[in-house]
């Protein structure tokens, strides 16, 4: 039978499902039923929580947020790229058929969206930290 080596990945989900739920089940079943006011409130590193948690951010936050993760991605893309350029240039060691110049042409194309993104972020005054 032609799927009989898939019986052993089926038998390996619900046996990670069964010990999740059997995990589960224990832990409710020998868990303390005391609720008390302390347990729950809010822990912020064992200080008193000052202000409630519905406060309103400034988004100047979430912009950067959203620039760190654009240039994360960058990176995350640039690092293995560059690592494999040689491959990529030359199909060697590893007989790969070499596909340099598509792969230089598609980052740079990378590169001029971001260089893009980049800009208009600083056209927005996104880099102004004060």
């Amino acid at each position: 039978m032609p799927y009989q080596d898939y019986n052993w990945v089926a038998l390996f989900i619900l046996a990670g499902i069964a010990f999740t739920g059997v995990a589960l089940l224990v832990a409710w079943l020998i868990r303390p039923s005391r609720i008390a006011f302390s347990k729950l409130t809010t822990y912020e590193c064992g200080e008193e929580p000052q202000y409630t948690a519905w406060i309103r951010y400034n988004p100047r936050f979430y912009v950067i947020a959203i620039i760190f993760l654009v240039f994360d991605v960058d990176v995350v893309f640039m690092f293995p790229w560059a690592s494999a350029y040689k491959i990529l240039l030359f199909g060697i060691p590893y007989h790969f058929e070499a596909i340099g110049l598509p792969a230089f042409g598609e980052m740079f194309i990378f590169l001029v969206i971001l260089l893009l993104g980049w800009l208009f972020a600083w056209k927005k005054g996104a880099f102004e930290w004060v």
